[in-house]
């Protein structure tokens, strides 16, 4: 899977400023990201220059063609959402210790028809259980590109206007406190409120 993020090398005259490079680990963590388009896994591998495998709902691995082949190549299959044990977890854990960078959009689906009333817990999870960083990202204005899937929408005229700002990482919570729900939730509410910050 090495390099694969180099495809999206054209996807550059698109992004008009990366922020914040120094912030990046040397090894792996769990990014976090907004979610406002279809281009945000890709702008951010650019911004990275590296693989990123992203959580996503079930329904992108059944794609069709090369889209379905890069997806299944990248993608883990998390359903819903990310629980805090099962196969996605399990398979996420092994990805980073074998020190593959995972990616988590905790706002869900970009789609308004799928997207969730609250923010995933996922990344804060992974996070806790790995013993990783999480690395937060702030992506803006790549809906002005492509804001949704219908390939209509595309603006392809729209160059140099996304931006990119990598924030500092968040260490991991301790291993050792038995979390609630509700704290991982305020936890991740915290998470994307650092997001849009930056």
């Amino acid at each position: 899977m090495s390099h694969l993020w180099t495809l999206f090398f054209p996807l550059r005259a698109y992004i008009r400023s990366i922020s914040g490079r120094h912030f990046i680990p040397g090894g792996p963590c769990i990014i976090a990201s907004n979610h406002e388009g279809p281009l945000d896994s890709a702008c951010i591998m650019l911004a990275l220059k590296q693989d990123i495998r992203y959580v996503a709902a079930r329904h992108l691995l059944r794609a069709p063609g090369l889209i379905g082949w890069y997806y299944r190549r990248m993608l883990f299959s998390a359903g819903r959402a990310i629980p805090t044990g099962g196969r996605c977890i399990e398979t996420c854990r092994a990805s980073l210790a074998s020190g593959q960078t995972i990616g988590i959009f905790p706002e869900g689906d970009i789609h308004p028809a799928l997207r969730q009333p609250r923010i995933h817990t996922g990344a804060v999870v992974l996070s806790r259980l790995a013993q990783l960083p999480i690395l937060p990202i702030h992506i803006k204005n790549s809906g002005r590109v492509w804001p949704i899937y219908p390939l209509w929408k595309v603006a392809a005229w729209r160059f140099h206007c996304i931006d990119i700002s990598i924030g500092q990482p968040i260490p991991p919570p301790p291993s050792g406190h038995k979390y609630t729900h509700g704290e991982y939730q305020a936890s991740s509410d915290k998470l994307m409120g650092t997001v849009f910050s930056l």
